[in-house]
């Protein structure tokens, strides 16, 4: 061995002498007397030496974390938290849970009024519709007007697009409406959003908040229709069935020209549960002698007990089966069945719109497929 490369040795082997010996000097000359705690930071565990002076550790390895438990719950407006557990030593490390993502639809409303052009204090029924998923509102202003004789139209202020057919069967509606689009919704935050129509200064926001639960919130000014910032509440969906009644009429001519006047009842059955709904209109016919025979034109499925015990009482009648019910509004949903032509087999959709007032009353009118004109039917409250 060279002589420098023995004097290092000597030095080293020298340094590891005395620091072993300045390690059991701070021990007092014996072994270390190792804590039975875990002492830990964020990626490992070790068990100290308690001796005063001393900093050598033992038994030092990586923490082995848990799946980690939900210690806070997230909710639509607030994050949550995970906690995982070291199965070793018990260090925690906590993460982050991403507050729950609002989808579907969600609809908002809110009953105000305005003073149009004539001085005129109009109520006005504001509502907004949210599609979370595809991140786009409507914004829908209608105005209710008494227009003599206890009869009341409604006018159209704030729209997406207008609607061929009820300009069509009412060219009035959209007298003074104002076509907005479909505004652009955007997240803010954890549980705040805003909905926009238009840019730059001309912009329309509304802002959107959800609580807890995911039930929504938000605020909607429009120049020339609300004086002030109107607050606006999520409806809730309807629940439960309920059975809309009410009668309609035709007149037609027999086989031998003679005018016949037919009176109808009709009965409107909704099962917002099931989101289905049935149709029957029923009348009766004098058959003679005063005798008055009742008969079914439209229901959705033959009952066999009274098909038998009345052969005669179905013999006009249209079989539709079941609508599927839709909601599409704040306060409005669609019944659609699907009817097919006996004759050319060619299928077409037959809709019903049902309206739902704030005390959970159900109106819808139409034609009911045998009325003449529309006939309107009502439920006595709200759905049970």
């Amino acid at each position: 061995m060279k002589k420098g490369t023995k004097l290092f040795a000597t030095v080293l082997a020298g340094a590891l002498t005395v620091g072993a010996a300045a390690a059991l000097a701070a021990c007092g000359g014996n072994s270390h007397t190792w804590s039975e705690d875990w002492s830990s930071d964020a990626t490992s565990h070790w068990h100290a030496c308690t001796d005063e002076g001393c900093t050598e550790v033992n038994d030092k390895a990586d923490h082995t974390f848990s799946e980690g438990e939900v210690t806070k719950a997230a909710t639509y407006n607030s994050e949550g938290e995970r906690t995982f557990t070291c199965t070793i030593c018990g260090y925690e490390k906590k993460e982050t849970v991403a507050a729950l993502e609002k989808t579907g639809m969600a609809y908002l409303a809110a009953e105000s009024t305005m003073v149009d052009g004539n001085g005129t204090t109009l109520p006005i029924t504001t509502t907004l519709s949210i599609d979370f998923t595809s991140k786009e509102a409507v914004l829908d202003v209608v105005a209710s007007v008494d227009v003599g004789g206890g009869y009341i139209m409604q006018f159209c202020f704030v729209t997406d697009a207008k609607d061929p057919e009820i300009e069509a069967s009412n060219p009035m509606y959209y007298m003074s409406a104002m076509e907005i689009g479909k505004g652009t919704l955007t997240s803010t935050g954890v549980g705040t959003y805003e909905a926009t129509w238009g840019s730059g200064d001309t912009a329309m926001t509304v802002p959107v908040t959800l609580d807890a639960e995911g039930k929504c919130s938000a605020s909607v000014q429009v120049t020339g229709v609300h004086a002030e910032a109107l607050p606006l509440a999520e409806v809730t969906e309807m629940t439960g069935t309920v059975t809309m009644s009410g009668t309609g009429i035709s007149d037609t001519t027999d086989e031998q020209g003679n005018p016949v006047h037919y009176d109808y009842d009709i009965s409107l059955a909704v099962d917002f549960d099931d989101a289905t709904a049935t149709l029957n209109v029923t009348t009766q016919v004098d058959v003679g002698g005063g005798y008055m025979m009742d008969f079914c034109l439209v229901t959705d499925a033959k009952d066999p007990d009274l098909e038998a015990s009345n052969p005669m009482y179905y013999f006009m009648c249209m079989e539709i089966g079941t609508a599927t019910v839709v909601r599409t509004g704040a306060y409005t949903y669609t019944a659609t069945w699907k009817l097919t032509d006996a004759e050319s087999g060619a299928s077409s959709d037959y809709v019903v719109t049902i309206t739902v007032d704030a005390d959970g009353v159900c109106t819808a009118s139409d034609t009911f497929i045998v009325c003449d004109s529309a006939a309107t039917v009502t439920s006595a409250a709200a759905a049970e």
